[in-house]
């Protein structure tokens, strides 16, 4: 008996190294490569960006109007650094949506006119759409500034701040948190249009050397939108 045991102890001993080994153990966390570091404007969206110029993005996105369930939708979205992205939307896995945005314009992919079904969505979905830009690619339309430490004294459009754990880059309709520590935004607020926008970031991964938050909520009126990113694909090939 004594020496079954001590069997059974060695082979579960060599099961846990092997299940170690083989990648099955959790994930961790990004690391925190910017912690000590006190960067500049130029530096943050530099490193923050990296050579991505494009990504592709597999979702489920949950709709909320006024605080309740309201539509489920999955999405395949192709953004690129330019300002330019494709969206293509399902419901129970049929095609629901496919339209491009570009420079803010939200136009039908297919270039036919939505029957009622797609024109609901598709209006639902366009504040998502321009705000979803603008949160992936956080620092396009950022005016470089010399400003490190305040906001006094600065002459160009873009100002940033910082504390102990954040960077606060605020322009003429945005306002950004970064964690000082990934990069990573935190929280970011649009004003358009006497409109406010409210992006909360959460769940940080990385693939390769891009670290990206895997949640996103889009708060626009009285829609809410709960994107989870379930892949991403950096600098896709043309045919993806």
């Amino acid at each position: 008996m004594k020496y079954s045991f001590f069997k059974i102890c060695s082979l579960f001993t060599v099961y846990c190294l092997l299940f170690t080994a083989l990648g099955c153990a959790p994930k961790v966390a990004p690391l925190a490569p910017y912690k000590d570091l006190d960067l500049t404007l130029d530096e943050i969206i530099s490193k923050a960006k990296g050579d991505v110029h494009t990504l592709k993005i597999i979702s489920g996105i949950n709709i909320e109007k006024d605080d309740n369930p309201y539509m489920y939708v999955d999405a395949a979205v192709t953004l690129k650094n330019s300002g330019w992205m494709h969206v293509r939307l399902y419901t129970f896995g049929m095609l629901a949506g496919d339209y491009i945005v570009k420079d803010g314009v939200i136009n039908n992919a297919s270039g036919k006119a939505s029957n009622k079904s797609d024109s609901k969505l598709f209006q639902n979905m366009k504040e998502f759409s321009k705000a979803m830009q603008r949160s992936i690619f956080w620092w396009n339309g950022l005016t470089n500034s010399d400003c490190k430490n305040s906001v006094s004294g600065c002459k160009e459009n873009t100002v940033m701040s910082k504390n102990e754990m954040e960077y606060v880059i605020n322009t003429a309709d945005r306002e950004i948190h970064l964690d000082r520590a990934t990069l990573l935004p935190l929280s970011q607020d649009i004003r358009a249009g006497g409109k406010k926008i409210h992006i909360n970031y959460a769940e940080p991964q990385k693939e390769g050397d891009f670290h990206y938050s895997s949640s996103l909520k889009i708060e626009a009126g009285s829609y809410s939108f709960l994107m989870k990113v379930t892949k991403l694909i950096i600098n896709p090939p043309a045919e993806e």
